[in-house]
C-alpha cells in the first residue's frame, strides 16, 4: 500500500471514529425522554476551566433487616427506596453490604412529574435497568451501614455555569439509563 493510500485510510478511520462518538454522545439528546431532577453542584477541583460535577439532590435510604441507625445522630430526612434484585444483601453485616455498593453503577427507577411538581422522583433502585421503567443510570459514591446511599449522575457541568443550590437539571434519558445533560434551570 502506498503512502498516499495509508494517509487516506487513516483519515477515513479518524473521521468514522469521530462520527461514531458524536452519534453515541448525541443519541440521548435526540431520543431520550425528558427528566428534571433536583441537583446540587460540586466544587471545581482546579481552575474555573475545569468542569464541576453535579449530584442529584436525592437522599436515598434503604431499609433492611441488617441496617443500623447511628446513635447520637438525628435521622437524615431521606426517601426510603425499595431495592430490586441484589442491591442490598440482608444476609451479611450491613458494613459489608454497604462496601459492596461503593463505586458500582446502579439504576434509579423514576416516577414522572405530576401536577404542580415538575421534578421526577425516585421510585426504586436496582443494579440493572428495569424493562418498561424510566431508568436513570447513576454511580454510587458512598453507602453506609445505616442504608444511606449517595449517588452522582454526570461529570462535566460547563465551567461557565455558576449555579446556586436548589436548581434542577434537565436531562434526556434513554431506556438503558444513559443520560445527557441538556440544561441547568
Amino acid at each position: 500500500m502506498t503512502l498516499r493510500a495509508r494517509v487516506w485510510l487513516s483519515l477515513v478511520i479518524v473521521l468514522l471514529v469521530g462520527a461514531g462518538e458524536w452519534c453515541y454522545l448525541g443519541w440521548p439528546r435526540w431520543f431520550g425522554i425528558e427528566m428534571r431532577v433536583p441537583v446540587r453542584i460540586g466544587s471545581r477541583a482546579g481552575s474555573r476551566a475545569d468542569p464541576a460535577p453535579f449530584y442529584p439532590e436525592f437522599s436515598l435510604q434503604i431499609q433492611a433487616a441488617n441496617t443500623t441507625s447511628v446513635p447520637g445522630r438525628s435521622p437524615v430526612e431521606a426517601t426510603v427506596v425499595p431495592w430490586l434484585g441484589d442491591v442490598w444483601d440482608e444476609h451479611v453485616p450491613a458494613q459489608t453490604a454497604a462496601a459492596r455498593l461503593h463505586g458500582r453503577t446502579a439504576y434509579l427507577q423514576m416516577s414522572g412529574a405530576s401536577g404542580q411538581d415538575p421534578l421526577w422522583r425516585v421510585k426504586s433502585i436496582s443494579l440493572a435497568p428495569v424493562p418498561g421503567a424510566s431508568n436513570l443510570r447513576v454511580h454510587i459514591n458512598a453507602a453506609s451501614s445505616s442504608g444511606h446511599i449517595a449517588v452522582d449522575i454526570y461529570q462535566g457541568v460547563p465551567s461557565a455555569a455558576d449555579i446556586a443550590e436548589g436548581h434542577a437539571a434537565l436531562l434526556r434519558v434513554l431506556p438503558s439509563g444513559r443520560a445527557a445533560l441538556v440544561a441547568i434551570q
